[in-house]
């Protein structure tokens, strides 16, 4: 969640690193908006970078939770134009939409309980897992 501490930290970042950010937060909408997914993954990345000297332990886990928060509006504007283009299956949607809602809450009920390292191997492994998938189909 952006806090007054997390915009005290933007505020105290070079402008070279804001920039870098801003480009690596646009790929991933560029990527999420293309391939429908993976953009997540690129927020991480930027949200981690911006913030790697910045952040304290306790804090470490805002990064996931930030990257969902901005992945949510990008999603929803890929959804309205793939939905508009006429992508969407409407039965198709809907068998994957409310599992989809179930583990996301789940999800997020484990963030406060698990440790930062297991979401770190969590997420590395779901990473890897996809990228062998994609390229072994």
């Amino acid at each position: 969640m952006i806090t007054l501490r997390s915009m005290e930290m933007f505020r105290s970042i070079s402008r070279r690193r804001l920039a870098l950010f801003a480009l690596i937060a646009t790929l991933g909408g560029f990527v999420n908006g293309l391939l429908g997914a993976g953009g997540g993954i690129l927020m991480i990345f930027a949200i981690s970078f911006i913030t790697k000297h910045n952040v304290v332990d306790k804090d470490k886990k805002d990064v996931f939770a930030n990257s969902l928060a901005s992945m949510i509006p990008i999603c929803f504007i890929s959804s309205f134009i793939y939905f508009k283009n006429g992508a969407f299956e409407g039965v198709s949607v809907a068998q994957y939409l409310v599992p989809a809602l179930i583990g996301g809450i789940i999800g997020a009920l484990a963030l406060d309980k698990l440790k930062f390292k297991y979401l770190n191997i969590i997420f590395a492994a779901i990473v890897i897992y996809s990228g062998f998938s994609m390229l072994l189909r």
